[in-house]
């Protein structure tokens, strides 16, 4: 067997080739027509050297030079042959000869002969100037079954070449050394790899160049990518209900839902990193695809790392550096949902307070946060990272982030543990070269038929975030110092300049004078101090979490209990000594200890006697552990 990285493939024969704008156009006429794409045939089939001149309109028939060939047009050649290739050679995709016959072919599989080609055929047909063979060719192309490519039709087609694909690779296998060197092949991961690779091709071999995927978003697509393991023709579910607007045009919810179940492959039950499609329309979420380019194409997109209430964040690159790709530091874009409404404070306070930049799409105009890819308190939790890092270089810094937001006025409301993050050390030194080890985006293709328009608020295929790509290990281990930052300002506020935010926080943290809002107003009682009774219960859920997996007993929030527990989760993995576990825990005692006196000071029942950001910075906790 050959292994992956034993080969190298090169293209060759570049005696048909040319650059577009610098050498002339090749004649489309040359070549046989299953080896081009449907433009070039029909620039063939046409007579359009003896048409008198036509005034071109838009709903005119293209120009000739829409029917010449492109960049685009290598791409359907090559979804061809890369199909050829998937059945080892034994049968092409559109594999009937002629050109009217082709034309016929690719309706099974595409839907009908589009409007503006259709239009070029009948004239042909139809036109005394012709040759007659000219004509006859395209009467011949007009004349096919509708029923055959009908959308339930064309879908069954799809299913179908699947199975068929599926055959010829067993027949195969069955005749050649793998049989015979005794190598086992996985049915179900063969077939999954046909399913995305069918998805890829079905984007390469639309009617019109336009419409065809670039060859970097198919390698996107094909690289490193896990298929769904879903069955054919499932359809999705909507979870909301909304009154959309397309085109200017009110679309209700259910004839959104109906389109949706035109798709082709899609999840039946997606898992809880995907969000749902219902999310996708005009004022919500915008459609970010793999390769993308943002902010007049600086940021290209790379992966995803996950999404919120009105938000998705996507792993991505500043072209504009002057390092390599490989050495490129990794960001992180937070494309917010068009539907400002109670965000646009959040917004406000983003642009006080770091980068932000805006893009519009079919969905409207999103505001993008872009910052350095971060890994959440939660995450590190899960993959048992946080309670290998200083703890204390952790807090300290959050007191840090919490005091420079309170000095510039801000009050943020919502200091959990999922809104504190730290900066992937190794992506300063490292850059991608070593998130390439572990990119390995899991797309879930939204496929329509030809048959069926694709809403432009929808996206071609969905990303499960991948948290784990901000939480290995290798990330971690003998880096620099760590770097903690404060994140998500949809609850946050001025007091005194921004109006109240309507957008709650979580109420397990919130501080008692909070709860009881309606004695006063809420811009009287969430306060700095409120922040500090917030951050003050979180502290103990992060020093708790160090030491405890999700699965374990939870520790004690009894004050009298909860030194003993602290100091017991603290206890490293690997059993000590008898003497050195004595050692430890007298160690550990006593940072407890002055740990728990800074969160009695920010636990209080009065807010005014609460400590204040700064001040707890000069505590004995982190005094002492200067000088240790």
């Amino acid at each position: 067997m050959t292994t992956e990285a034993s080969f190298t493939v090169k293209i060759i024969d570049f005696g048909r080739s040319f650059r577009p704008g610098i050498h002339q156009v090749p004649d489309p006429k040359q070549g046989p027509p299953v080896h081009k794409p449907p433009e070039c045939n029909l620039s063939t089939m046409i007579a359009r050297h003896d048409a008198p001149a036509q005034k071109h309109e838009a709903t005119s028939p293209p120009r000739d030079s829409d029917l010449a060939w492109s960049t685009q047009g290598d791409i359907w050649v090559l979804g061809c042959t890369l199909f050829t290739i998937m059945v080892r050679c034994r049968f092409d995709l559109f594999e009937r000869s002629g050109e009217a016959a082709l034309f016929q072919h690719i309706t099974e599989y595409m839907g009908p002969i589009p409007d503006r080609y259709r239009l070029l055929l009948e004239e042909t047909a139809n036109s005394s100037l012709a040759v007659p063979w000219d004509s006859k060719n395209c009467a011949e192309a007009l004349d096919f079954d509708p029923a055959l490519s009908e959308h339930s039709a064309i879908q069954e087609n799809w299913v179908d070449l699947e199975e068929e694909v599926l055959d010829a690779r067993r027949y195969w296998r069955t005749r050649s050394e793998i049989v015979t060197a005794g190598v086992h092949v996985d049915e179900e991961e063969d077939r999954k790899r046909v399913r995305v690779c069918l998805m890829v091709i079905r984007q390469m071999v639309g009617w019109f160049p336009e419409g065809r995927i670039t060859a970097s978003d198919a390698a996107a697509l094909l690289a490193n990518t896990v298929i769904s393991n879903s069955k054919p023709c499932e359809s999705p579910r909507l979870d909301d209900r909304r009154e959309p607007q397309i085109n200017g045009d009110t679309v209700s919810s259910s004839s959104l839902e109906d389109q949706n179940s035109e798709y082709l492959w899609e999840l039946p039950s997606p898992p809880k990193e995907i969000e749902p499609l219902s999310r996708y329309h005009p004022g919500g979420l915008h459609p970010v695809h793999l390769t993308e380019r943002y902010n007049d194409g600086r940021y290209c997109i790379l992966n995803k790392l996950g999404f919120g209430s009105s938000s998705h964040v996507w792993l991505a690159h500043d072209t504009t550096t002057e390092q390599p790709l490989s050495q490129s530091r990794p960001l992180a874009l937070k494309f917010i949902e068009a539907k400002a409404g109670d965000r646009t404070l959040e917004i406000e306070i983003h642009k006080y307070l770091t980068d932000l930049t805006v893009e519009a799409g079919p969905n409207g105009t999103h505001n993008v946060v872009v910052s350095d890819a971060v890994a959440f308190i939660p995450d590190l939790c899960k993959y048992k990272i946080l309670e290998d890092l200083d703890e204390t270089a952790i807090v300290r810094q959050i007191f840090q982030g919490v005091s420079f937001l309170h000095a510039h006025g801000v009050v943020h409301r919502d200091l959990h543990c999922g809104n504190i993050a730290i900066e992937i050390p190794l992506f300063r030194t490292a850059g991608l070269r070593e998130l390439a080890r572990y990119d390995f985006p899991n797309i879930f293709p939204c496929i329509l038929s030809e048959a069926v328009e694709h809403s432009p608020s929808l996206p071609k295929y969905l990303v499960q975030s991948n948290p784990a790509l901000s939480a290995h290990p290798r990330f971690y281990k003998d880096q620099p110092p760590l770097v903690v930052k404060l994140v998500d300002f949809g609850c946050a506020f001025r007091p005194g300049i921004d109006a109240f935010p309507t957008r709650g926080p979580r109420r397990a943290l919130t501080a008692p004078e909070c709860l009881v809002s309606e004695i006063s107003p809420p811009e009287k009682v969430w306060t700095f101090e409120s922040d500090i009774w917030t951050l003050g219960g979180t502290l103990v859920e992060i020093y708790s979490r160090l030491y405890t997996s999700e699965d374990d007993s939870e520790i004690s929030a009894n004050w009298r209990t909860l030194e003993t527990s602290l100091v017991a989760a603290r206890a490293p993995r690997t059993p000590l000594s008898a003497e050195d576990e004595l050692h430890r825990v007298e160690q550990d005692t006593e940072d407890v200890r002055r740990f728990l006196s800074l969160i009695k000071q920010m636990l209080r029942w009065e807010p005014g006697n609460r400590i204040k950001a700064h001040d707890a910075l000069n505590s004995a906790f982190f005094i002492s552990s200067r000088n240790h």
